[in-house]
This record gives C-alpha cells, sequence and structure tokens, in this order.
C-alpha cells in the first residue's frame, strides 16, 4: 500500500524540528580562525577571495566556507588582507657559542636570541635555515619547536666542514682531514641531529665530492661554496640533494663562463641539484662600496646583535669587491636564475642575513625584488621562499603551502603580492604555529629587535 504524501506544511514543520536538533550539537572549537581572507597560492597564482582559514593545534584545519562551521577561540577578520604562506630564509647566520669563542664576544643571552628571531618573525619570516650550526643552536631550535620560546622554525646545518686551511677556525668550522673521513663525519654531524650540512670553498674538489655522496648516505641535504678550483658540476654535485649555497658559486663553472645558462640548469637538473639565490649578496657588496657607514647606520642594521655586528666590522665574506665585475655577475646571475626556474631545478630564495650589511628580516623583501628584477614573476619568486625550501628540509616538511594539514605559519597583506612583490615589505600579520601576531604586535617585535643603541 502506498504511504500519504505529506503536507507542505508537515515536511517544513519536520526541517524546523531537525533544524533545532542540530543546533544543540556543538559545533567543532578551533584555536584560530581567519575569515575574509584572500588566500594567495604562489605556485599557481590563484587568489582565493572571501576564504576562512580554521587552525588547531598549530596546523590549518580548514580552508574555504567549510572552516566557518568552527567555532574559535580567537576569530579574527582580516577584511580582504592578502594570505600568503609565511616565508623562508633559506640562508642565515645566527649569533651562536662559537662564533663567541672565535671572536672573543659575549656569548647570546637568552633575550639577545629572542630578539634575533623577533627580527625575523616581524616581517613574515616564520622559518629559517642557519648555515653556521652548533649545539646551543641545536637547543634553540628544539625549545622552539616545544613552545617554549616563539620564533622561527629552525633548520640547523652543521658547522662549516672545511680543508686542511679553513676560512675560519674551529669550533666555528669541523675539519674534514681528506675524502675518506666524509663518510664517518656525516654520521656523526647525522646523529648529532643537525638537518644538513654546510660546506666551505676550502675543501678540495675531491672532498667536496666526497662529502655530498656522504650526506646523501646519511640522509642529509648538504648545501655549501664550490671548491675555489671547481670547474665542472660533478667536481661538487655528486650525489642528488647537494646544493649551491649561493648562486653566484655557479658563475665559476665553465658553462657558465661560456654563457651556456641552460646547458648548466639542464645540468644541475639532471643531478637533481638545488640553488639559493643569495643575491643581496652582491647588492650589498655595492652598497657597502659606495658608502660602508651608511651601510652600518641603516636603521635595519641596528637589528643586528652585538656579536653579528662585531663579525660586520672585523670580516668581509666577499665573492669580490670591484664593483664593475658585481654589476656584472648580478645580470648573469638573472639570467642563470631564469634558465634555472625554466629547466625546473629548486631554487630556495636565502638572503645571507648576518652576512656584513645584510640585515636579519629587512633583507628578505629585498631579496625578493631582486628575483624579480633578474626576470622571475613575483609567484616564482614567492614560491622559492615558501614551496620550495618546505620540499627540500624534512623539517619543514608539509609547509609552505595554505592548505588543510599543513603549519599555520602565514603573512598576512594589504597588497597582492602577486602583482606588486614590495608587498612582503609591509606585513601586517603574520600568524607563527597558529599564533597571531597583529600589526601592533609586530611593530613591538621590530621595537625589540633594534639591539643598536642599548
Amino acid at each position: 500500500m502506498k504511504r500519504p504524501i505529506p503536507s507542505l506544511s508537515a515536511a517544513l514543520a519536520g526541517v524546523a524540528l531537525f533544524l533545532t536538533g542540530c543546533a544543540s550539537i556543538p559545533r567543532p572549537r578551533v584555536d584560530l580562525i581567519l575569515t575574509h581572507a584572500s588566500v594567495v597560492s604562489p605556485e599557481t597564482g590563484e587568489v582565493r577571495r572571501d576564504m576562512a582559514i580554521a587552525i588547531r593545534n598549530g596546523r590549518i584545519l580548514a580552508v574555504g566556507p567549510e572552516a566557518r562551521g568552527f567555532d574559535g577561540v580567537q576569530v579574527v577578520d582580516v577584511r580582504g588582507a592578502y594570505v600568503a604562506p609565511g616565508l623562508t630564509d633559506a640562508h642565515v647566520h645566527l649569533g651562536n657559542d662559537a662564533f663567541a669563542a672565535l671572536i672573543g664576544g659575549v656569548v647570546p643571552t637568552a633575550e639577545d636570541r629572542t630578539r634575533a628571531l623577533e627580527a625575523y618573525l616581524a616581517e613574515g619570516i616564520t622559518s629559517l635555515v642557519v648555515l653556521n650550526g652548533g649545539p646551543d643552536l641545536l637547543r634553540l631550535r628544539d625549545a622552539i619547536e616545544q613552545g617554549e620560546i616563539l620564533g622561527p622554525r629552525l633548520v640547523i646545518a652543521s658547522p662549516f666542514i672545511s680543508g686542511a686551511q679553513p676560512i675560519l677556525p674551529p669550533p666555528v668550522a669541523r675539519l674534514l682531514p681528506g675524502p675518506d673521513h666524509a663518510q664517518t663525519l656525516a654520521a656523526e654531524l647525522r646523529g648529532q641531529g643537525y638537518d644538513l650540512i654546510k660546506t666551505r670553498e676550502d675543501l678540495t674538489p675531491q672532498e667536496a665530492m666526497a662529502m655530498s655522496l656522504a650526506s646523501d648516505g646519511a640522509g642529509l641535504p648538504m648545501l655549501g661554496h664550490l671548491p675555489r678550483s671547481a670547474r665542472e658540476t660533478g667536481q661538487f654535485f655528486a650525489a642528488p640533494g647537494t646544493g649551491a649555497a649561493h648562486l653566484y658559486d655557479l658563475l665559476q663553472l665553465t658553462q657558465a663562463r661560456e654563457a651556456d645558462f641552460a646547458g648548466l640548469a639542464a645540468d644541475l637538473r639532471r643531478r637533481r641539484a638545488l640553488v639559493v639565490t643569495t643575491l643581496s649578496v652582491h647588492q650589498n657588496i655595492l652598497a657597502k662600496n659606495a658608502d660602508f657607514a651608511a651601510t652600518l647606520a641603516a636603521p635595519c642594521a641596528g637589528r643586528l646583535d652585538p656579536q653579528m655586528y662585531a663579525l660586520w666590522t672585523g670580516m668581509t665574506f666577499e665573492p669580490s669587491s670591484d664593483s664593475e665585475t658585481i654589476t656584472r655577475q648580478m645580470a648573469e646571475q638573472g639570467r642563470l636564475l631564469r634558465a634555472l626556474v625554466d629547466a625546473g631545478v629548486p631554487v630556495l630564495a636565502g638572503t645571507d642575513a648576518g652576512a656584513p650589511t645584510i640585515t636579519p628580516g629587512c633583507s628578505m623583501a629585498s631579496e625578493l625584488e631582486l628575483m624579480v628584477q633578474g626576470g622571475l614573476t613575483a609567484g616564482e619568486a614567492l614560491t622559492a621562499a615558501t614551496a620550495a625550501p618546505a620540499d627540500v628540509f624534512e623539517r619543514l616538511r608539509g609547509g609552505g603551502r595554505i592548505a588543510p594539514g599543513a603549519p599555520a605559519d602565514l603573512i598576512l597583506m594589504a597588497r597582492n603580492p602577486l602583482e606588486a612583490i614590495s608587498a612582503v615589505r609591509t606585513p601586517i600579520g603574520v600568524v607563527r604555529g597558529g599564533v597571531y601576531l597583529d600589526l601592533a604586535a609586530l611593530e613591538a617585535m621590530r621595537a625589540r629587535a633594534m639591539f643598536r643603541g642599548r
């Protein structure tokens, strides 16, 4: 027998009863919801407007309309602000105990370290690849991961791996007695908890090749300077995951000298190599040559802690001080950078912050602008500072994108960075591990990070 069809009024009453019952079910609770966000994807060039981002336990739980279905402990209406993944500076130097022993300086205090980290966070830099490792920096990394300190995620390299005549002596460097010792040294550094291995240009090509293979065997990436005498890619990039810590080092290779940038890029892609940009190095040499006193007096230079400032005035770390040569090499780097991206070589944005006249935090915006001036799109430059390093370093895995499950590390801007990369110069908010920092908090961090004058 057929059942009678209910009347419209009865059906509506049933829907009302259902909705009443649903209203009594508590909605899932999250730590933070950003509403009315313009979500930026550097890789695709897409901007999704009027989005919500729900965050719980330091990770993104949902992005989109469904994120509005949660109750947030903190709900922030960002009013259309452009929200991109937090930036990674893939080449920085922090003050540490080893540098103190080298220059006879004061060991950084806990307050010094916190202020140094805030100089980066205040500019939307939520991850750092630190290329001067030491046991104290490993402890700092772990304290941040355990929530004891608010700071960027840290990827810590080994102490510099150097040859018989190191540029910087121990304890800043570890000496490699010869190629036969590379495997033992790499295994030791992995056991000590380092995330990657950093080499200096004072290694021979044979030692660098051995270190590349040993690093791969230990499951670690290797970043470093190419040996001074290296002219072919195989004299350094012996194993996958080996990277040039400076783009300018590639200019010494035969293919670059012959202006075969496409061929060099294809060779590096085949070798599964990495390249860190550090265009800021040459830019800052030009500024330093023009007026060194002005570079030391620049506003952002005041953020450098006293220990690193002493290194600034006592050492140079320059590939050349000839301004004409540097200007020519900057143009060559732009063409090479374009070829690397076209070939699919992983390119990571790094500044060498902490080296002379390259300021923590502020230098990242300059680096991205230089990359765009060199021929990259804004999206390609941002990808080099977001998804690319997250795909390389295990400690950053899953980051660099705004997606469910990703770490809640974000930069908020008033303008679209895909249209004007300079938008990253003035973040109006930052999220680090689910902690929301508004503009007032960022300004307070910048003020605390000013070491000069204290």
